[in-house]
């Protein structure tokens, strides 16, 4: 009698167990636990400081610039400026715009599990981030032309376009750093990016005080400088993912 109501309750508990449904029905309402919401909360609390940090430093390489050209000159300073936000539009917006695109993609591929393909999708998205810096970076070495027709001083438009000529050289590690930061944040990890970037400021300012007044280069300089800093940050960053993680592959 009692194994037969042993196998009874237990039958009647698999039977509701298997009849249970996962999701809630739509007419009933979803109420959250205190649990829950408390641990979503400081889930939010450990990830966001990061990612504020490291879009605030992003600014970090316009903002020396524009320090820098105020030491020149005007000139120097509202070619910097027009330069600045020449870079904010038509490059800038693109880069992270096309990197964004990888936070939807590789997030359902990492919730699946599909390691492999997210590191398709970086990998792919580096080739057509790469490609779209082509005409941009055509558009910034032929600027000294081009803003000659919206900027009326000449010789301001001549600066400004010099400056994004400069710039230029480091827009495809922008773009690469992007991307490799989309990595490893889809992956959990929001403060390897802003590592890179804090230590990669002081050998910006380094290096473009440098090049703009000892080498005598001006604001060419500072653009200079700014390049080879995003170089050396998406050279550390792919460094890291490559060693540290193992997750590279020339299968795209």
């Amino acid at each position: 009698m009692a194994v037969e109501a042993h196998e009874d309750v237990g039958q009647d508990v698999m039977s509701h167990q298997e009849n249970t449904p996962l999701l809630h029905a739509h007419n009933e309402p979803f109420k959250p636990q205190a649990k829950d919401i408390w641990l979503e909360i400081r889930l939010l609390l450990k990830r966001c400081p990061p990612l504020v940090v490291t879009y605030l430093l992003q600014f970090f390489p316009s903002v020396l610039a524009t320090l820098i050209a105020g030491h020149l000159g005007a000139d120097d300073l509202g070619a910097a400026s027009i330069g600045a936000t020449t870079i904010a539009i038509f490059g800038s917006s693109f880069v992270s715009g096309m990197a964004t695109t990888l936070d939807t993609l590789c997030a359902q591929s990492y919730g699946f599990g599909d390691l492999h393909t997210v590191g398709l999708h970086v990998q792919r998205m580096v080739l057509l981030m790469e490609l779209a810096c082509v005409p941009i970076a055509a558009f910034w070495i032929a600027s000294p032309y081009l803003l000659s027709f919206v900027v009326k001083q000449p010789h301001l438009a001549l600066k400004a376009g010099t400056f994004l000529r400069m710039s230029a050289i480091g827009l495809p590690s922008q773009a690469l750093f992007e991307a490799a930061r989309r990595f490893l944040q889809v992956q959990g990890d929001f403060h390897t990016a802003m590592l890179m970037i804090a230590l990669c400021m002081p050998v910006n300012a380094l290096i473009s005080w440098t090049l703009a007044f000892p080498l005598g280069m001006g604001l060419d300089g500072a653009a200079l400088g700014s390049s080879l800093s995003q170089i050396l940050r998406a050279a550390l960053l792919l460094l890291y993912i490559a060693s540290a993680r193992g997750s590279w592959s020339h299968r795209c």
